[in-house]
């Protein structure tokens, strides 16, 4: 008979070991339960955490460069200054998350929730947010350079001080948003709606303009004029043309 005794319930990872600091490059912890789990620091480039449980999981300064977080669930969990460049987190949970500080630089997050999450002076630039939700989100001081954001929503979201120069934002939803110096140079506005958004002190310089007769309703009355201001103009409250 064996001397090892019979576990009443079968043990999930984060009950096994603390892994701060643990090397788990390439590892597949597809559909793993980390929920919980300490992994600030840890190594997980490559990885496979597709259908992962994270919630509430500490990451922050981890390494996830190019691992895969497709279908995740990273509700409220910690990701401050972690890596995350070319990762992959489409139709990933990030609710309530903290990924303030963090390299987001050319990762997916199409179909993705970051409602309500932190991503205040992170790199998202070249990622893609396609259909993403963003509502509520903090982007302050972000990097969204180049990004994708069509059809996205970021109503109420805060984008204050952020960089979205020449990103695209065709049909994504800004209504509520705070824009205040924002840079929206060289972006792609087709149809997206800003209305009741707050873009004072923008920059709207060479930003692409949609069809005709809709600035109005594009920026719900802020923007009177057919064209697009050819430097960045100071007047609170206001854009100027």
């Amino acid at each position: 008979a064996s001397n090892n005794p019979e576990l009443p319930f079968a043990p999930s990872i984060q009950e096994l070991a603390n892994l701060g600091d643990a090397n788990l490059g390439d590892a597949n912890l597809g559909d793993a339960d980390l929920s919980d789990a300490n992994l600030g620091n840890a190594n997980l480039g490559d990885a496979n955490l597709g259908d992962a449980d994270l919630g509430d999981a500490n990451l922050s300064d981890a390494d996830l460069g190019d691992a895969n977080l497709g279908d995740a669930n990273l509700g409220d969990a910690n990701l401050g200054n972690a890596n995350l460049g070319d990762a992959n987190l489409g139709d990933a949970n990030l609710g309530d998350a903290n990924l303030g500080d963090a390299n987001l630089g050319d990762a997916n997050f199409g179909d993705a929730n970051l409602g309500n999450a932190n991503l205040g002076d992170a790199n998202l630039g070249n990622a893609n947010f396609g259909d993403a939700n963003l509502g509520d989100a903090n982007l302050g001081d972000a990097n969204l350079g180049n990004a994708n954001l069509g059809d996205a929503n970021l109503g109420n979201a805060n984008l204050g001080d952020a960089n979205l120069g020449n990103a695209n934002l065709g049909d994504a939803n800004f209504g509520d948003a705070n824009l205040d110096d924002n840079n929206l140079g060289d972006a792609n506005l087709g149809n997206a709606n800003f209305g009741n958004a707050n873009l004072g002190d923008a920059n709207l310089s060479h930003a692409q303009p949609v069809g005709e007769g809709a600035h109005k309703a594009l920026l719900g009355g802020l923007l009177e004029k057919s064209r697009w201001v050819k430097t960045k103009q100071k007047q609170p409250k206001n854009v100027t043309w």
